[in-house]
Parts: C-alpha cells; structure tokens; sequence
C-alpha cells in the first residue's frame, strides 16, 4: 500500500467515524486542514490512526 493509498483509508475511516458520531464533514474537512479545536475529533484520528 503506497502513500497516497493510506491517506485515503485514513480519510475514510476518519469520515465512517465522524458519520458513526454524527459530527458534521465539512467539521471534519475543516479540522484536517485548520487543526483540531474539538475533542470529538481528538478522538476520531485517534481511532482511525489506530487502524491503518
């Protein structure tokens, strides 16, 4: 699995998670590009990290 191959699993479980806790994508999007002010979403990559 290359790079690009595992950030885009990364995403996935990352969006899959957000959806199970309905927290908002465009949060989501926002948080991987601006930093992450919400413990939600603390939580979220941690989760999706610990699967890739």
């Amino acid at each position: 699995m290359d790079e690009d191959e595992k950030v885009q699993q990364l995403l996935n479980y990352v969006n899959h998670i957000a959806d199970l806790l309905e927290i908002d994508d465009d949060k989501v999007l926002y948080a991987l590009s601006n930093g992450i002010d919400d413990s939600r979403l603390d939580y979220i990559f941690e989760e999706a990290l610990q699967k890739v």
